[in-house]
Protein backbone atom coordinates (compact mmCIF):
# COMPACT_ATOMS: atom_id res chain seq x y z
CA UNK A 1 0.00 0.00 0.00
CA UNK A 2 1.60 3.23 -0.66
CA UNK A 3 1.73 6.55 1.04
CA UNK A 4 -1.10 8.41 -0.53
CA UNK A 5 -3.48 4.94 -0.30
CA UNK A 6 -2.68 4.59 3.43
CA UNK A 7 -3.43 8.48 3.99
CA UNK A 8 -6.83 7.55 2.26
CA UNK A 9 -7.45 4.79 4.17
CA UNK A 10 -6.98 6.56 7.26
CA UNK A 11 -8.04 10.21 7.05
CA UNK A 12 -11.03 9.21 9.64
CA UNK A 13 -7.96 8.86 12.18
CA UNK A 14 -6.23 11.52 11.52
CA UNK A 15 -8.86 14.48 11.66
CA UNK A 16 -10.06 12.99 15.11
CA UNK A 17 -6.40 12.76 16.51
CA UNK A 18 -6.32 16.42 14.75
CA UNK A 19 -9.43 18.06 16.13
CA UNK A 20 -7.86 16.76 19.79
CA UNK A 21 -5.01 18.24 19.27
CA UNK A 22 -5.84 21.40 17.58
CA UNK A 23 -8.48 22.11 20.17
CA UNK A 24 -6.39 24.58 22.60
CA UNK A 25 -5.30 26.13 19.25
CA UNK A 26 -8.67 26.96 18.44
CA UNK A 27 -9.95 28.23 21.51
CA UNK A 28 -7.10 30.77 21.98
CA UNK A 29 -8.16 31.97 18.42
CA UNK A 30 -11.92 32.29 19.40
CA UNK A 31 -10.54 34.57 22.50
CA UNK A 32 -8.43 36.63 20.62
CA UNK A 33 -11.33 37.05 17.90
CA UNK A 34 -13.48 37.58 20.81
CA UNK A 35 -11.73 40.44 22.16
CA UNK A 36 -11.85 42.16 18.47
CA UNK A 37 -15.61 41.66 18.83
CA UNK A 38 -15.31 38.77 15.81
CA UNK A 39 -16.16 35.49 15.64
CA UNK A 40 -14.33 32.33 14.28
CA UNK A 41 -16.15 31.25 11.48
CA UNK A 42 -16.45 26.93 10.79
CA UNK A 43 -14.13 27.39 7.72
CA UNK A 44 -11.22 29.02 9.55
CA UNK A 45 -11.64 26.17 12.49
CA UNK A 46 -11.49 23.36 9.99
CA UNK A 47 -8.57 25.07 8.18
CA UNK A 48 -6.21 25.18 11.78
CA UNK A 49 -7.61 21.52 11.65
CA UNK A 50 -6.29 20.02 7.97
CA UNK A 51 -3.24 21.91 8.91
CA UNK A 52 -2.61 19.94 11.74
CA UNK A 53 -3.91 16.46 10.14
CA UNK A 54 -1.15 17.33 7.48
CA UNK A 55 1.64 17.55 9.72
CA UNK A 56 0.51 14.57 11.02
CA UNK A 57 0.04 12.65 7.78
CA UNK A 58 4.29 13.50 7.49
CA UNK A 59 4.74 11.05 10.26
CA UNK A 60 1.85 8.74 10.06
CA UNK A 61 3.95 5.40 11.13
CA UNK A 62 4.96 5.05 14.17
CA UNK A 63 5.89 7.91 16.73
CA UNK A 64 7.70 6.73 19.81
CA UNK A 65 9.01 8.42 22.62
CA UNK A 66 12.40 6.80 23.55
CA UNK A 67 15.27 8.74 23.91
CA UNK A 68 17.01 5.81 26.30
CA UNK A 69 16.86 3.54 22.61
CA UNK A 70 18.80 5.54 19.77
CA UNK A 71 19.44 4.35 16.68
CA UNK A 72 23.08 3.08 15.67
CA UNK A 73 26.15 4.12 15.23
CA UNK A 74 25.65 6.23 11.98
CA UNK A 75 23.61 8.49 14.26
CA UNK A 76 24.88 12.01 14.86
CA UNK A 77 23.60 15.21 16.25
CA UNK A 78 23.08 17.96 13.90
CA UNK A 79 23.42 21.63 14.77
CA UNK A 80 19.97 21.64 15.21
CA UNK A 81 19.25 19.47 18.07
CA UNK A 82 17.80 16.63 15.73
CA UNK A 83 19.95 13.81 15.44
CA UNK A 84 21.35 13.36 11.49
CA UNK A 85 20.69 9.68 9.74
CA UNK A 86 23.00 7.85 7.60
CA UNK A 87 20.03 8.36 4.85
CA UNK A 88 20.95 4.70 3.19
CA UNK A 89 20.50 2.79 6.13
CA UNK A 90 17.97 4.71 7.99
CA UNK A 91 15.86 5.59 5.08
CA UNK A 92 12.16 7.33 6.37
CA UNK A 93 13.52 7.54 10.24
CA UNK A 94 13.85 10.92 11.60
CA UNK A 95 15.31 11.75 15.07
CA UNK A 96 14.65 15.33 17.32
CA UNK A 97 15.52 15.32 20.83
CA UNK A 98 12.74 13.48 22.71
CA UNK A 99 11.22 11.65 19.66
CA UNK A 100 11.88 8.71 16.63
CA UNK A 101 9.37 9.60 13.49
CA UNK A 102 9.20 6.07 11.40
CA UNK A 103 7.75 6.26 8.03
CA UNK A 104 7.08 2.47 7.41
CA UNK A 105 6.17 2.74 3.75
CA UNK A 106 9.25 4.89 3.10
CA UNK A 107 11.20 2.69 4.97
CA UNK A 108 9.95 -0.20 3.27
CA UNK A 109 10.29 -2.36 6.76
CA UNK A 110 8.48 -3.72 9.20
CA UNK A 111 8.95 -2.06 12.86
CA UNK A 112 9.42 -3.68 16.04
CA UNK A 113 9.65 -1.90 18.92
CA UNK A 114 11.45 -2.57 22.23
CA UNK A 115 10.08 -1.04 25.14
CA UNK A 116 10.92 -3.78 28.39
CA UNK A 117 12.52 -1.41 31.11
CA UNK A 118 10.08 -1.32 33.36
CA UNK A 119 12.21 1.87 35.21
CA UNK A 120 12.14 4.04 32.29
CA UNK A 121 8.68 3.35 29.71
CA UNK A 122 8.37 5.39 27.37
CA UNK A 123 5.15 5.97 25.09
CA UNK A 124 4.69 4.61 21.77
CA UNK A 125 2.29 5.69 18.98
CA UNK A 126 1.05 4.14 16.00
CA UNK A 127 -1.07 6.52 13.30
CA UNK A 128 -0.89 8.66 16.45
CA UNK A 129 -3.09 6.22 18.77
CA UNK A 130 -0.91 5.25 21.79
CA UNK A 131 -0.03 1.80 22.08
CA UNK A 132 -0.28 -0.07 25.86
CA UNK A 133 2.81 -1.64 25.96
CA UNK A 134 1.28 -3.95 29.05
CA UNK A 135 -3.01 -3.77 28.89
CA UNK A 136 -2.80 -6.91 31.35
CA UNK A 137 -0.65 -5.24 33.75
CA UNK A 138 -2.88 -1.96 33.62
CA UNK A 139 -6.27 -3.50 33.98
CA UNK A 140 -5.02 -5.28 36.91
CA UNK A 141 -3.76 -2.19 38.61
CA UNK A 142 -7.22 -0.80 37.97
CA UNK A 143 -8.83 -3.37 39.70
CA UNK A 144 -6.49 -3.38 43.11
CA UNK A 145 -6.62 0.28 43.13
CA UNK A 146 -10.27 -0.58 44.59
CA UNK A 147 -8.78 -3.35 47.39
CA UNK A 148 -7.81 -1.18 50.21
CA UNK A 149 -8.68 -3.33 53.06
CA UNK A 150 -7.42 -6.58 53.93
CA UNK A 151 -10.79 -8.12 53.43
CA UNK A 152 -11.09 -6.97 49.89
CA UNK A 153 -7.88 -8.43 49.10
CA UNK A 154 -8.71 -11.61 50.18
CA UNK A 155 -12.29 -11.72 49.17
CA UNK A 156 -10.78 -11.19 45.44
CA UNK A 157 -7.74 -13.72 46.23
CA UNK A 158 -10.96 -16.39 47.50
CA UNK A 159 -13.07 -15.28 44.25
CA UNK A 160 -9.84 -16.46 41.82
CA UNK A 161 -9.31 -19.79 43.60
CA UNK A 162 -13.30 -20.99 43.76
CA UNK A 163 -13.51 -20.04 39.77
CA UNK A 164 -11.03 -22.49 39.15
CA UNK A 165 -11.87 -24.65 41.93
CA UNK A 166 -15.40 -25.19 40.29
CA UNK A 167 -14.20 -25.38 36.37
CA UNK A 168 -11.76 -28.11 37.86
CA UNK A 169 -14.65 -29.98 39.47
CA UNK A 170 -17.69 -28.84 38.34
CA UNK A 171 -18.92 -27.71 41.76
CA UNK A 172 -20.90 -24.72 42.28
CA UNK A 173 -18.59 -23.62 45.24
CA UNK A 174 -19.20 -19.68 46.55
CA UNK A 175 -16.59 -17.13 47.89
CA UNK A 176 -17.96 -18.06 51.56
CA UNK A 177 -17.06 -21.67 51.64
CA UNK A 178 -13.75 -20.42 51.11
CA UNK A 179 -10.80 -19.81 53.90
CA UNK A 180 -7.51 -18.93 53.66
CA UNK A 181 -4.74 -18.14 55.60
CA UNK A 182 -1.34 -18.01 56.33
CA UNK A 183 1.20 -19.59 59.02
CA UNK A 184 4.31 -19.32 59.96
CA UNK A 185 4.55 -20.43 64.07
CA UNK A 186 4.52 -24.08 65.38
CA UNK A 187 4.94 -26.01 62.11
CA UNK A 188 7.70 -27.99 60.40
CA UNK A 189 7.92 -29.17 56.91
CA UNK A 190 10.21 -31.25 55.64
CA UNK A 191 11.17 -33.28 52.87
CA UNK A 192 9.86 -36.99 52.00
CA UNK A 193 9.39 -39.08 49.09
CA UNK A 194 6.16 -40.24 47.40
CA UNK A 195 5.45 -43.92 46.72
CA UNK A 196 6.45 -43.53 43.16
CA UNK A 197 9.68 -41.56 44.23
CA UNK A 198 8.76 -37.93 43.00
CA UNK A 199 10.03 -35.28 45.93
CA UNK A 200 7.27 -34.23 48.22
CA UNK A 201 6.81 -31.94 51.23
CA UNK A 202 5.00 -32.21 54.51
CA UNK A 203 4.65 -30.78 57.81
CA UNK A 204 3.84 -31.09 61.15
CA UNK A 205 2.97 -29.61 64.17
CA UNK A 206 6.82 -28.90 66.04
CA UNK A 207 5.99 -26.77 69.10
CA UNK A 208 7.13 -23.08 68.51
CA UNK A 209 8.76 -23.69 65.54
CA UNK A 210 9.21 -20.73 62.93
CA UNK A 211 8.77 -21.77 58.94
CA UNK A 212 10.51 -18.50 57.28
CA UNK A 213 8.53 -19.31 53.98
CA UNK A 214 5.29 -19.58 55.65
CA UNK A 215 2.34 -22.23 54.86
CA UNK A 216 -0.36 -21.03 53.28
CA UNK A 217 -3.34 -22.89 53.66
CA UNK A 218 -6.96 -23.24 51.68
CA UNK A 219 -9.79 -24.54 53.41
CA UNK A 220 -12.68 -25.72 51.17
CA UNK A 221 -15.97 -26.25 52.52
CA UNK A 222 -18.66 -28.86 50.57
CA UNK A 223 -21.52 -29.18 52.74
CA UNK A 224 -20.00 -31.01 55.73
CA UNK A 225 -16.51 -32.12 54.40
CA UNK A 226 -13.87 -29.73 54.45
CA UNK A 227 -11.11 -30.26 52.23
CA UNK A 228 -7.82 -28.77 52.99
CA UNK A 229 -5.01 -27.70 50.05
CA UNK A 230 -1.60 -26.13 51.62
CA UNK A 231 1.34 -24.67 49.66
CA UNK A 232 4.44 -23.18 50.52
CA UNK A 233 6.49 -20.29 48.48
CA UNK A 234 9.64 -21.60 47.33
CA UNK A 235 12.77 -19.62 47.12
CA UNK A 236 12.91 -18.51 43.45
CA UNK A 237 8.80 -17.52 43.67
CA UNK A 238 6.74 -20.62 42.46
CA UNK A 239 4.64 -22.50 44.99
CA UNK A 240 4.78 -26.69 45.75
CA UNK A 241 2.06 -28.57 47.82
CA UNK A 242 2.64 -29.73 51.11
CA UNK A 243 1.13 -32.99 52.52
CA UNK A 244 0.15 -34.10 56.10
CA UNK A 245 2.68 -36.11 57.95
CA UNK A 246 0.43 -38.88 57.33
CA UNK A 247 -0.95 -38.67 54.32
CA UNK A 248 -1.09 -41.51 51.64
CA UNK A 249 0.90 -40.00 48.66
CA UNK A 250 1.12 -42.40 45.71
CA UNK A 251 2.87 -39.22 43.31
CA UNK A 252 2.88 -35.48 43.55
CA UNK A 253 -0.19 -34.09 42.16
CA UNK A 254 -0.61 -29.97 41.42
CA UNK A 255 -4.01 -28.93 42.52
CA UNK A 256 -5.86 -25.70 42.32
CA UNK A 257 -3.99 -24.11 45.09
CA UNK A 258 -0.80 -24.72 43.14
CA UNK A 259 -1.95 -23.72 40.15
CA UNK A 260 -2.78 -20.20 41.42
CA UNK A 261 0.13 -20.36 44.15
CA UNK A 262 1.76 -17.40 43.43
CA UNK A 263 -1.59 -15.61 43.44
CA UNK A 264 -2.30 -16.60 46.69
CA UNK A 265 0.47 -16.54 48.54
CA UNK A 266 1.28 -12.62 47.35
CA UNK A 267 -2.23 -11.97 47.46
CA UNK A 268 -2.44 -12.93 51.23
CA UNK A 269 0.92 -10.99 52.36
CA UNK A 270 -0.10 -8.07 51.17
CA UNK A 271 -3.66 -7.98 52.53
CA UNK A 272 -1.53 -9.24 55.82
CA UNK A 273 0.59 -5.67 55.02
CA UNK A 274 -2.76 -4.08 55.10
CA UNK A 275 -3.20 -4.81 59.18
CA UNK A 276 0.38 -3.71 59.79
CA UNK A 277 2.55 -0.39 60.42
CA UNK A 278 4.94 -0.80 57.81
CA UNK A 279 7.56 1.93 56.53
CA UNK A 280 5.90 4.11 53.83
CA UNK A 281 5.95 2.21 50.39
CA UNK A 282 6.25 -1.22 52.10
CA UNK A 283 2.60 -2.03 51.26
CA UNK A 284 3.24 -1.13 47.70
CA UNK A 285 5.63 -3.34 47.46
CA UNK A 286 3.51 -6.11 48.19
CA UNK A 287 0.72 -5.15 46.17
CA UNK A 288 3.11 -4.43 42.99
CA UNK A 289 3.87 -8.16 43.77
CA UNK A 290 0.41 -9.26 43.91
CA UNK A 291 -0.44 -7.61 40.40
CA UNK A 292 2.29 -9.22 38.71
CA UNK A 293 1.52 -12.47 40.08
CA UNK A 294 -2.01 -11.89 38.59
CA UNK A 295 -0.95 -10.30 35.36
CA UNK A 296 1.66 -13.47 34.89
CA UNK A 297 -1.32 -15.53 35.36
CA UNK A 298 -3.38 -14.06 32.87
CA UNK A 299 -0.65 -13.59 30.18
CA UNK A 300 -0.70 -17.19 30.27
CA UNK A 301 -3.60 -18.43 29.99
CA UNK A 302 -4.00 -15.66 27.15
CA UNK A 303 -0.98 -17.53 25.38
CA UNK A 304 -2.51 -20.90 25.90
CA UNK A 305 -5.72 -19.85 23.83
CA UNK A 306 -3.85 -18.44 21.31
CA UNK A 307 -1.12 -21.95 21.10
CA UNK A 308 -4.60 -24.23 21.23
CA UNK A 309 -6.69 -22.03 18.31
CA UNK A 310 -3.32 -22.23 16.59
CA UNK A 311 -2.74 -26.14 16.81
CA UNK A 312 -6.71 -26.54 16.02
CA UNK A 313 -5.86 -24.47 12.63
CA UNK A 314 -3.13 -26.43 11.67
CA UNK A 315 -5.36 -29.82 12.13
CA UNK A 316 -8.14 -28.28 10.93
CA UNK A 317 -5.88 -27.24 7.66
CA UNK A 318 -4.28 -30.59 7.41
CA UNK A 319 -7.56 -32.26 7.53
CA UNK A 320 -8.75 -30.36 4.62
CA UNK A 321 -5.60 -31.06 2.98
CA UNK A 322 -6.29 -34.90 3.30
CA UNK A 323 -9.41 -34.66 1.95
Amino acid sequence: MDRKTYEENNRGLFIKKAKQKARPIVERRRAKLAEEGKTLSRAEENKIIEKIAKKMKKQFAVRGFFVALGLSAGIGIGATGTKMLDSAKNKGITQTENTIDIDAAEAEKNINIENNNKYNQREVFVNGVRVDQDRVKRKVYQQIEDLDTKEKILEYVKNMFVKKYNENNKTQLKAEDINIYKELYGIEVFNDKAENGDNILRQRNNGGQKYENGVYTINIQKGEDLEKQIITRNDDGTSTRIYYQDDKVEKYEENEATELGNIIITGIDYAISKNQENYVGVDDIYKDRFVNAISQYREQKIEKIIKDEDKTNVNNQSEREME
